[in-house]
């Protein structure tokens, strides 16, 4: 149990702190409660904090079936879906180019004209407060990879057993604090798990 995302964040750092200092590290948050935690390990390992907005690419007819993810710059489509399903190109062509422009939309709305961090040949670390299903971590990670890091880690404070073995096959490395049996949601980890407000996660990443 974890009294916030704050103290969450601060022994996730801990467990990253062979990374402390390293001018190739970067800390991508996924918005909106992953950015506290975000914030606090990229201030104990003096890292660069940025935030990666993903918006899932539904299926025809279907929305909430996610056929693929996209970020601001690049967009991940699973074949195994598209080729099982046929879906055609041109739909994949449209849908991604109108998701990209939502995550861009909503990058600058929380990061305003900043200039997003690059992310070629970095140790990236993704961070959320936890994860349930594991879907959104599992498209950051593919769409990040499309950006040629040199690494990526998945460092969450909480999740269950069954996303955790998911997870360790989309990243170089996955550090999970706590795998509780009966997990339910990621709320019952947290002494305090208020909602953060968009407010809140513009002034953690000025």
């Amino acid at each position: 149990m974890f009294k916030d995302r704050v103290e969450a964040g601060r022994i996730l750092a801990d467990k990253l702190s062979k990374y402390k200092g390293n001018k190739d590290v970067v800390i991508l948050g996924i918005p909106r409660g992953g950015i506290i935690t975000a914030k606090e390990v990229a201030n104990v390992l003096e890292a660069p904090l940025d935030v990666v907005v993903i918006k899932k690419i539904g299926f025809p007819g279907n929305e909430e079936f996610a056929l693929g993810a996209a970020s601001k710059d690049d967009y991940y489509i699973d074949e195994s879906i598209h080729s099982s399903y046929g879906v055609p190109d041109s739909y994949i062509e449209k849908e991604s180019k109108i998701k990209q422009l939502e995550a861009k939309e909503r990058y600058e709305t929380l990061r305003g004209a900043k200039k997003p961090e690059p992310l070629q040949g970095k140790i990236v670390i993704i961070i959320d407060d936890g994860v349930a299903t594991g879907s959104t971590m599992i498209m950051a990670a593919r769409v990040i990879k499309k950006q040629k890091p040199q690494k990526v880690i998945i460092a969450v404070p909480v999740g269950p057993p069954e996303t955790i073995q998911r997870l360790n096959q989309e990243a170089n490395e996955v550090i999970c604090l706590d795998t509780p049996q009966g997990f339910m949601a990621i709320g019952q980890f947290y002494m305090n798990f208020e909602q953060t407000t968009d407010e809140e996660a513009k002034q953690l990443l000025e």
